[in-house]
């Protein structure tokens, strides 16, 4: 990542970048999915498929949905189609992103589409593996098996395969969340409001500069 890409970085909605505290021991590992709720995009019906499909039916876990959007009823009918109120909740907006992973344990992020997503830089922030389509700026961010989990398209197969590989190694997922917020401290620009600005005075010193065309 180049100086220039981290000037473009969008400040993150969170004022404590302390890291949260992982959750109590839980027998179901909880994940949050924090996005639009517009399947189209953000893929959340993907997920609900893999998560109503053997071997993941029978397991023990919990997923919670943050967001509104134009699907929302949608989602909510799919979930009680696949037989997934026991495990799966919609819950709306959030106030504070800390609040959520003092809760959850694991992003999951099905997209379709993203630039690079304030939820996956927020999650990591806070300490927290994160799991992403291969799509815009999130393979930036996850280093696969080390910070999270890369789905290589936004399809059932490619999710259900990285699923896995996070369900198998959910006993590291605390050490994951560690390095993911070491990783992106590291590639993080902490003032990217002063370095845009920076820019912007140097764009309009050097245009104030060149000389008028005869």
């Amino acid at each position: 990542m180049n100086n220039e890409t981290q000037a473009f970085q969008n400040p993150v909605n969170m004022t404590d970048l302390s890291p949260v505290e992982w959750p109590e021991a839980n027998p179901a590992p909880s994940m949050a999915c924090i996005a639009r709720l517009e399947t189209v995009d953000k893929g959340q019906d993907l997920l609900l498929r893999v998560l109503s499909e053997a071997p993941w039916f029978d397991r023990n876990f919990s997923l919670t949905l943050y967001g509104k959007g134009p699907d929302e009823s949608y989602l909510r009918e799919l979930i009680k189609y696949r037989r997934l109120e026991q495990k799966v909740s919609i819950v709306g907006h959030f106030r504070d992103q800390r609040e959520v992973w003092l809760k959850h344990e694991l992003l999951v992020l099905p997209s379709h589409s993203e630039g690079t997503p304030l939820t996956l830089i927020e999650a990591q922030l806070c300490g927290r593996p994160v799991l992403v389509t291969r799509v815009g700026g999130n393979p930036d961010w996850v280093e696969e098996g080390v910070t999270g989990f890369i789905a290589e398209a936004p399809t059932v197969h490619h999710l259900r395969l990285a699923l896995e590989q996070a369900w198998q190694a959910r006993d590291r997922w605390q050490a994951m969340g560690r390095a993911a917020r070491a990783g992106c401290l590291a590639k993080r620009n902490p003032d990217p409001c002063g370095s845009l600005l920076k820019l912007l005075l140097e764009v309009g010193q050097n245009a104030g500069k060149r000389k008028p065309e005869t």
